[in-house]
This record gives C-alpha cells, sequence and structure tokens, in this order.
C-alpha cells in the first residue's frame, strides 16, 4: 500500500506545538514561535523561508543586536557552534 504525501503550500505554518508526518512543504514561511516543541517526522522540504514570532523572534532580536555589537560577536558565534553540535539546552550553570 502505497502512503500519500500531504503537500502544505504557499502558507503561513507555525511549527510549535504541532506534529507533521509525511508532509512536504513548498513555498512556505515555516514559523517557529519558541513556544513549544516541533515535530516533523519524514517531512520533505522544497523553497521555504524560516521565520521567527514571539518567544523565539526575541531571542533572534537579541542576538542580532549583540552581534551587532564586537565585544559580544564571539558570543553570538558560540551559540552558531552550539546549534551545529546539537546543543541541548541543558545549562552546565547552577542555578
Amino acid at each position: 500500500m502505497e502512503s500519500k504525501r500531504e503537500t502544505v503550500q504557499y502558507q503561513r505554518v507555525i511549527l510549535d506545538e504541532k506534529e507533521y508526518r509525511d508532509t512536504h512543504f513548498n513555498e512556505c514561511e515555516l514559523v517557529i514561535t519558541g513556544r513549544g516543541p516541533i515535530r516533523l517526522f519524514n517531512c520533505t522540504f522544497g523553497s521555504n523561508h524560516l521565520g521567527f514570532d514571539g518567544p523565539a523572534a526575541r531571542a533572534i532580536d537579541s542576538l542580532t543586536g549583540m552581534y551587532a555589537e564586537p565585544t559580544f560577536r564571539p558570543f553570538v558565534e558560540a551559540v552558531f557552534d552550539q546549534i551545529k553540535t546539537g546543543y541541548s539546552g541543558v545549562s552546565k550553570w547552577k542555578q
């Protein structure tokens, strides 16, 4: 039995707190809000744009502002390194 892949096209799609399975996204704005987990299973992607809203947008704005100041640039670049190495978000510092 062949499974049919759903296609989502020309839409603004909030990814947080939803689950997508066997979905093809094309010409969409894929939005991360930072309000919940993102669950994408066996999905494919055409030409899309990644956007941020809510808490995620505020974090991006903060990092952008920090990156503009040369003193903070190494901290922001360290965030890129954490992303590339699979940073889990777990802090090593005691609170």
